[in-house]
């Protein structure tokens, strides 16, 4: 409600300076080996008399009142640290880290951004930063400069909920995309109707064809996971295989074994009764 919208607001740059903004990993499936091939870096506020607060209740806040720098900041510093111990262990992942409109006209982002990379020698290729098509319409020129930039640090890019916007495909076309993720409303949809399976074949075949990366998001049953399969959807992430999990619960989920199979065996898997909320997974 309201009153509790505006306790958050007072709190939130508090919380930020305070170390509570925390960063869950929800793994990406390669299905052609059935390995993960990254991760992606979910925030979640951990508050101290309300418990894990999921990004919809604050994001947005962050947003309209100045501070996504210092949570972006937060995320990345947090994510490109745990990514760096990774590697050193031996744990070859990719990093997807979402990244806002906010972010892209602030002209210290990707200076900062530069910093982090130099700090946690994070290799060139292995961080995703996402971005949804309207970060694209608000700033046009400004963001595409931005990209441009990205692309020469080595930084890939990933077009988020492809599919739901007016014109995603001028974008593959005019700006330096890596992949992009088709949009977990298209799973959902794509079991009960024809059209919807349709495009999201044809997303996945137009990608290949451009060079581009593909994964689908919103897994949460084997029969779409068949589907995906059958139209030779190269990367899956969902509730399926496991729902965003701290580090440590994320190292056991990979030290548990091999993917493939299904159900997958010996992994922590979420039925949508267990869910808190689809929206968590954003």
């Amino acid at each position: 409600n309201s009153r509790e919208r505006l306790a958050l607001v007072a709190e939130l740059k508090d919380a930020i300076a305070r170390g509570q903004l925390v960063v869950h990993y929800q793994p990406q499936v390669d299905l052609g080996t059935d390995t993960i091939r990254g991760v992606e870096a979910l925030v979640r506020w951990q508050h101290p008399e309300r418990g894990l607060i999921g990004p919809d209740s604050f994001v947005a806040i962050a947003e309209q009142t100045g501070v996504m720098r210092e949570l972006t900041a937060s995320v990345l510093e947090q994510a490109l640290r745990q990514h760096r111990a990774w590697l050193d262990e031996g744990r070859e992942l990719t990093m997807a880290v979402n990244v806002s409109a906010t972010d892209f006209v602030d002209t210290g982002f990707l200076l900062r951004l530069r910093e982090l990379l130099e700090r946690w020698r994070t290799p060139p290729g292995t961080l995703r930063l996402e971005i949804t098509e309207s970060v694209l319409i608000t700033e046009g020129s400004r963001v595409r400069s931005a990209l441009d930039s990205l692309s020469g640090m080595g930084v890939h890019l990933s077009l988020d909920d492809f599919g739901t916007g007016y014109s995603p495909l001028s974008y593959l076309r005019e700006l330096p995309v890596d992949e992009i993720k088709i949009d977990c409303s298209f799973v959902w949809a794509m079991m009960t109707d024809k059209d919807t399976a349709a495009i999201v074949a044809a997303i996945i075949a137009l990608a290949r064809r451009l060079g581009v990366e593909v994964i689908a998001e919103g897994i949460e049953t084997p029969e779409q996971l068949e589907l995906l399969r059958s139209f030779h959807c190269p990367v899956a992430q969902g509730y399926y295989f496991s729902r965003p999990l701290p580090a440590e619960g994320l190292e056991q989920w990979l030290d548990a074994g091999p993917v493939g199979g299904s159900p997958i065996v010996g992994r922590p898997t979420v039925t949508r009764q267990q869910h808190r909320s689809r929206t968590e997974i954003q």
